[in-house]
């Protein structure tokens, strides 16, 4: 049975491997595939990896501070969730990471937190889904108790020493924000002839990139725009225009000064899942001539 283990970033690829390394110990029909045995990060990803795919039964995603808005396991998980069941792609959240951290569209995934109890059960999802000759449940217990503790241990210390590396850790999300941003979002959908397709892209339905028309692409745009807008009021800047260029799949947003990184992140992840490039101009009024620019794929 196919297991595939996606991470991004030095922690959890520390932590991937430690669970490719455990999950065989109790297992020993699982075949985890860990990306950085065999196929270099960077590489052209769709024809290295899908051929992976093709046989996997179960997707794990190791997810921790330093990788929840990472566009790599982004892509990761939405190939896995087109290859196979989106039940059986699972975030685990590491290091005091909440599944209620995790930014959309991973957070439409039932994603659970690093526990004994999780992983106990865990075992018998993958378990129950072998087809020849699965372990009794005694045999998982027996085999679960004798090798726990070492990954228990090996995990924290990974975190620790992470943690030390990188000081006293920040709250990730606030909860009423991420409450309001589905529902923002959501809400303002009305009057949209594709709404339902709409609806399914950014609940994570329809999940990973996906081709939509310049009218839609404007449409969602507007959406983005209206939600991000407080936001960026407050760090003192104001968004005065945004285009949409439907022949180069580019979109263009205007500000009257540099957007803060992790603002523009957010807007790059919400875009990226329509398939459009974003382009960022400086520009007190729309369409001046001395504009800069920078533009993220």
């Amino acid at each position: 049975m196919k297991i595939f283990i996606s991470w991004s970033g030095e922690t959890s690829k520390q932590i991937a491997a430690a669970l490719r390394d455990w999950l065989p110990t109790i297992i020993q029909a699982v075949d985890p595939f860990f990306s950085s045995d065999d196929i270099e990060k960077g590489k052209y990803w769709q024809g290295q990896i899908t051929s992976k795919l093709d046989d996997t039964n179960f997707g794990i995603l190791c997810m921790t501070s330093d990788n929840i808005t990472s566009t790599w396991i982004h892509y990761e998980a939405g190939a896995l969730a087109k290859s196979i069941d989106k039940s059986n792609v699972i975030p685990i959240t590491f290091g005091g990471l909440k599944p209620t951290d995790l930014e959309f569209p991973l957070g439409m995934l039932q994603g659970h937190e690093f526990t004994q109890k999780y992983m106990r059960g865990l075992l018998t999802d993958i378990n129950n889904k072998i087809e020849d000759s699965p372990l009794k449940e005694a045999t998982i217990n027996t085999l679960f108790e004798s090798f726990w503790l070492k990954f228990d241990k090996k995990v924290k210390e990974i975190i620790k020493k992470a943690d030390k590396a990188k000081g006293p850790r920040k709250p990730v999300r606030d909860q009423r924000e991420m409450i309001e941003e589905m529902l923002t979002i959501l809400r303002r959908l009305d009057g949209n002839p594709n709404r339902r397709r709409i609806i399914d892209i950014m609940e994570g339905n329809i999940f990973g990139p996906q081709e939509v028309d310049e009218r839609e692409a404007a449409f969602i745009l507007e959406k983005i725009v209206e939600y991000f807008r407080p936001k960026i009021l407050k760090n003192g800047i104001s968004i005065t225009g945004y285009d949409v260029a439907g022949y180069n799949r580019s979109v263009t947003l205007y500000t009257d000064k540099e957007l803060p990184p992790k603002l523009r992140r957010q807007i790059i992840n919400y875009i990226e899942l329509i398939n459009y490039s974003v382009t960022f101009k400086e520009s007190p009024t729309h369409n001046l001539d001395d504009e800069t620019e920078e533009t993220i794929s």
